[in-house]
């Protein structure tokens, strides 16, 4: 198995320039034309007002334009709010899963 090129830690500010949200981000990970969002977390303040979303739909708005295939990333089987989150923002279940002693991690795609 390849290991990622490229991993990244994104922040994000809003307009007062307050820090309201990190993703980690490895890029070319687990093809080529794909990415894969390690972890995404937002200020608890800021959550629920579209904040998320907005930045999840620029990012893709932009590795579409750089012709990206999908988006991949993975949360923890029975965490709801983030199961709710990510399907709000059309990532679909794969239909794989990994598992590890303490929890399953249920992997989504999001096509660009």
């Amino acid at each position: 198995m390849d290991e990622p090129q490229d991993k990244y830690y994104l922040g994000f500010f809003d307009d007062a320039e307050q820090f309201v949200a990190v993703m980690d981000f490895i890029d070319h990970y687990p093809t080529e034309r794909s990415c894969f969002i390690g972890f995404f977390m937002m200020e608890r303040s800021v959550q629920g007002h579209g904040i998320g979303s907005r930045i999840v739909t620029e990012l893709c708005v932009y590795l579409h334009s750089l012709g990206y295939e999908y988006i991949r990333l993975g949360y923890v089987d029975g965490n709801k709010q983030s199961e709710s989150f990510w399907k709000k923002n059309q990532f679909t279940d794969t239909g794989l899963r990994n598992h590890t002693q303490d929890y399953t991690v249920v992997v989504m795609n999001r096509m660009l």
